[in-house]
């Protein structure tokens, strides 16, 4: 039997959410720093499905029916980031005259007090109740025809690809552009996986989500570097006072994030030039 591309769609839709809900939900029974990614990677995949159905049909206001997902989205920040942090910490060992465990410690207080702020809020949120939008959405589509559908998700498949290449045109990016480059980059590439799975072209399958996911990985590594000097700045000028020890530090981060800058200059050349 041949599906409806509305069938589709809210196959694609159930798909994320139940990733997202079963994701939440094992984050919240414990510390569990996976299913917190995972979660936050759902969500994206859900707004760019939800922006993807506000390009189908102007009836549906996608900011609006997204803002109980985008809440959950914000409420596990702080914990994603602290728990990268952590992670990056390490790296510092071994600078003579750096208190990593004292920065160590530093981190994992702001995190567990992360999980308490969390908890709390999920005590106000019912996810389940985020699911009545697979009725909003089939409403939405209900007048347009397939071939609308599908023109205007390619189009919009079409700009998100033409802004990314536009900000990377030229010389190589400042890191504003980075910025930009990198959020657009995994919005391409979340939408081009909806597009794939609502409206599937017969066509020989092509490497591109394989070589945007180098571009976004990258770039999501380099920013991980850059989150992680606005912590260290902020711990030395709190804890540390030697000049020595504070520049050998803030060079250690400051290295691994420009090698990371070029790993995603190196994946957007193979990218651009495909």
């Amino acid at each position: 039997m041949t599906h409806t591309y509305r069938e589709r769609l809210l196959n694609s839709f159930d798909r994320r959410f139940l990733k997202m809900r079963d994701t939440y939900r094992q984050a919240l029974g414990k510390v569990d720093h996976g299913s917190v990614h995972d979660c936050r990677v759902a969500i994206k995949r859900l707004r760019a499905l939800f922006r993807m159905v506000g390009e189908i049909s102007p009836r549906f206001d996608d900011r609006k029916r997204f803002r109980g997902f985008r809440r959950l989205f914000k409420a596990f920040a702080d914990i994603r980031d602290l728990h990268i942090q952590i992670g990056l910490a390490e790296e510092l060992a071994g600078i003579s005259g750096f208190s990593v465990d004292a920065y160590l410690q530093r981190l994992r207080s702001r995190e567990r007090k992360a999980w308490k702020r969390f908890r709390v809020f999920s005590d106000d949120f019912n996810v389940d109740r985020l699911h009545r939008r697979a009725s909003t959405i089939a409403r939405a589509l209900e007048d347009i025809s397939p071939e609308v559908a599908g023109e205007r998700a390619r189009a919009r498949l079409a700009g998100l690809h033409d802004d990314l290449r536009v900000r990377m045109f030229g010389a190589e990016p400042e890191e504003d552009t980075m910025h930009a480059i990198r959020i657009l980059s995994k919005e391409l590439y979340y939408t081009r996986e909806v597009v794939d799975e609502v409206f599937p072209d017969d066509s020989a399958e092509d490497p591109f989500l394989n070589r945007l996911r180098g571009v976004h990985q990258a770039l999501g590594k380099w920013h991980d570097y850059e989150v992680a000097l606005e912590f260290l700045n902020h711990f030395l000028r709190k804890y540390e006072t030697s000049s020595e020890v504070v520049a050998e530090a803030r060079s250690r981060f400051e290295e691994r994030k420009r090698e990371h800058r070029e790993a995603f200059i190196a994946a957007w050349k193979e990218f651009v030039s495909a």
